[in-house]
């Protein structure tokens, strides 16, 4: 059952970053990547699900700007039997989370004034100021949210 639990759990989370444009590596089935435009050219964030110490997922990822992974800190914890409501909103909210870090990376804010609007290679990210109010407001519409399941969930 426990088993069964965490492979549920791990479907979730895949399920939910393919919704939101990574892909799998072939070599690799829990590391997932996706390519941004910016004014450097194309550049690859990858995000990892690791099996962690204490029946958890791990969730963290990697996109390099400056020398810097400005995904580090954002590593994410998911018990094997969290509800599976509040692990789709988790990772939602760790998605939007990431792209709004890439989005804010040097290289990506370069892009925009540059090119408004244009494809290099890949995704373009809308201008930082409208990306950071969208996500700020979908991190807090999914913060509430998991608010409500954890007390839903105490009683």
């Amino acid at each position: 059952m426990k088993e069964e639990l965490k492979l549920q759990v791990l479907a979730i989370i895949v399920g939910k970053m393919i919704d939101a444009g990574w892909k799998e590596l072939d070599t690799a089935p829990q590391v997932m990547n996706k390519f941004f435009a910016t004014a450097v050219g194309r550049k690859e964030a990858q995000i990892r699900v690791d099996a962690g110490s204490s029946d958890s997922w791990w969730v963290n990822g990697e996109y390099r700007s400056e020398g810097n992974n400005v995904l580090a800190a954002m590593d994410l914890f998911i018990p094997f039997d969290m509800d599976q409501r509040l692990v789709a909103m988790k990772i939602d909210a760790y998605l939007v989370e990431a792209e709004m870090r890439i989005g804010s990376s040097y290289a990506a804010r370069l892009l925009h004034p540059v090119l408004p609007g244009q494809v290099l290679e890949g995704e373009v990210l809308p201008p930082e100021s409208e990306l950071m109010s969208r996500g700020r407001q979908l991190l807090d519409d999914i913060a509430k949210e998991i608010r409500a399941i954890e007390n839903i969930a105490r009683r």
